[in-house]
């Protein structure tokens, strides 16, 4: 069973098996229920959080400048559990780019 706790590394995100090239980066705006499948550090001081969101998988990065969580919370994504839900929102107005805007917690 796999550490439910710690982001892992490229290397074994990609050793794991882990499907990570089904998720896409948004270019869009939007929000919703979110589960929480992943999580790996990426290259750049961010780690890039794996969103599955009614059904469409969603790849978003937390930067180290907003203690790895979405600009408007207090979630540190490195903490969180994997199979936590949330109320997430994001902001992209082109394909390279999404900003992690906010993230509530849901209560089980």
């Amino acid at each position: 069973m796999q550490n439910k706790g710690l982001a892992k590394s490229n290397r074994q995100k990609i050793a794991s098996g882990f499907d990570y090239k089904s998720f896409e980066l948004p270019c869009d705006t939007g929000k919703g229920t979110a589960l929480f499948v992943y999580k790996a550090w990426g290259k750049k001081a961010n780690l890039i959080c794996y969103f599955d969101v009614n059904g469409r998988k969603i790849k978003l990065s937390a930067w180290q400048r907003n203690d790895y969580g979405p600009e408007d919370s207090f979630i540190n994504f490195a903490y969180e559990d994997i199979g936590n839900q949330y109320d997430i929102q994001w902001e992209s107005k082109n394909s390279k780019f999404a900003r992690f805007i906010s993230a509530t917690r849901i209560q089980k």
